[in-house]
């Protein structure tokens, strides 16, 4: 009995943190098209305020950023560094640039209706 109530209260705490409310961060506006450059070199993100326009971005390099690990630490699909994509952002005015990669995260694993 006394084995369980130990358990019992050495995951209570974990319950509570499960629990807490997510609080979605998305970026106000996503552009994302395949990418009609025939160029196999990345062409690159400029940073405007507000704004993030990258162009001929492969698939591993968006989930490289939104997950914060380096680009070979990345184990997708062959097919995921010569799907490329140009993509358009717009930040919300109430997020900061740090918050830029869990927006990314959204934006790659929640679908947008």
């Amino acid at each position: 009995m006394t084995r369980i109530a130990l358990i019992v209260l050495l995951l209570a705490p974990h319950g509570v943190l499960f629990a807490q409310h997510y609080e979605r961060v998305d970026f106000e506006v996503v552009s994302i098209k395949p990418s009609q450059a025939d160029s196999g070199a990345n062409g690159g993100c400029q940073d405007n305020p507000g704004r993030s326009i990258c162009r001929n971005m492969p698939l591993s390099n968006m989930i490289s950023v939104a997950y914060g690990v380096p680009l070979y630490r990345v184990i997708a699909p062959d097919w995921s560094t010569t799907a490329r994509f140009d993509l358009e952002v717009k930040l919300p005015e109430d997020q900061t640039r740090q918050q830029f990669p869990e927006m990314m995260r959204t934006m790659l694993v929640e679908p947008r209706v």
